[in-house]
């Protein structure tokens, strides 16, 4: 009979003492951090126009060097399975710049070049192999080589951006000949590239995909995107792909900023320029598809002209059969960074 009451009190006491002190922890938080993942991240509603809370943006530059590392986040196994990590990708840039029917450059064209270069040097990326204007028997070719290469297995994935003119069918090489992606990605998939199975592909294309212009609409345009895949023990022959457009299908792709920027040719193409500030400024603590949305949102909210009422707007679009998060890059605490 003692040992029964004595487990009552016991019992008593482990709920109710458990219990308080969970009460009390609770009030040492404020609720617009109580479900973030780290304290230091502040929630406040962002000012720039989408009324959207954005957790890294109103911290401090000089701060973010303190975030964690998405890593640290995945206390499972399998959630760790779920990410990874690009370091030493397979990097393909293709730029064209002089077309076989124009006289002078591309604008925006090398200085898309010199940023895609950057990005990929400060990710850390070695194998980078960088084409200007080819022909659209070239490109394919170059994709056949990925495929074929015996050595393309030792990449932990491939990494492929085109800077191009554009129809709605696809690219255009310089020789003013269409290249759909399909062709691209079709030499590269899980059944003609045996190296790549299993590992990320991502595509990014700048290029008209139309020729009607976007003038908007009222209110405030955003994007995002994200999925959670189930492993299972074979996997699918496009699984892994990411194809990244400046704009929807029929519609024109600008090629420099005109909003709040100097109309000049060096500063490249909207959908490129964009990309690469964003991904220099979180790649190391955010995967793709969370920055391809802060992309989207940017892009969105320029117009041409300066002038967000007649100005024509772009809007990226994104076709994604990741199974992972894929984060671009080496960690911030990767020793080797």
């Amino acid at each position: 009979m003692f040992f029964n009451w004595l487990k009552r009190v016991w019992l008593w006491l482990r709920h109710n003492v458990v219990y308080f002190f969970a009460r009390a922890s609770n009030f040492k938080h404020d609720h617009d951090s109580d479900n973030s993942d780290d304290d230091r991240v502040s929630r406040v509603p962002c000012h720039s126009g989408s009324g959207l809370y954005d957790e890294i943006d109103h911290v401090p530059y000089s701060d973010r060097a303190n975030l964690r590392d998405p890593f640290q986040n995945a206390p499972r196994r399998r959630e760790r399975a779920d990410i990874l990590r690009l370091k030493n990708p397979y990097c393909v840039v293709i730029v064209n710049i002089f077309f076989d029917d124009k006289i002078g450059a591309r604008n925006g064209a090398q200085a898309d070049l010199e940023n895609i270069k950057s990005l990929l040097q400060n990710a850390g990326f070695e194998s980078v192999h960088v084409y200007c204007d080819q022909r659209r028997n070239d490109t394919l070719e170059i994709m056949e080589n990925i495929s074929n290469s015996p050595e393309i297995g030792n990449h932990d994935g491939l990494v492929v951006f085109v800077s191009s003119h554009g129809k709605k069918e696809g690219f255009q090489a310089v020789d003013k000949k269409v290249v759909k992606v399909e062709e691209m990605t079709s030499r590269v998939n899980g059944k003609q590239c045996a190296g790549l199975r299993g590992k990320p592909k991502l595509f990014f294309i700048s290029a008209c995909r139309g020729n009607k212009p976007d003038p908007g609409v009222p209110g405030v345009i955003d994007a995002d995107s994200g999925r959670d895949e189930r492993q299972v023990p074979r996997i699918p022959t496009e699984a892994d792909f990411l194809v990244c457009y400046s704009t929807i299908k029929g519609f024109l792709s600008h090629r420099r900023f005109t909003l709040d920027v100097g109309t000049t040719p060096d500063t490249g193409t909207w959908m490129i320029s964009v990309l690469i500030q964003v991904f220099e400024e979180r790649r190391k603590y955010e995967d793709i598809m969370q920055m391809l949305a802060r992309v989207n949102s940017r892009v969105a909210n320029m117009a041409t002209s300066n002038n967000h009422e007649s100005g024509m707007k772009q809007m990226p679009v994104q076709m994604h059969m990741l199974r992972h998060r894929v984060f671009f890059g080496k960690s911030q605490n990767d020793k080797n960074n």
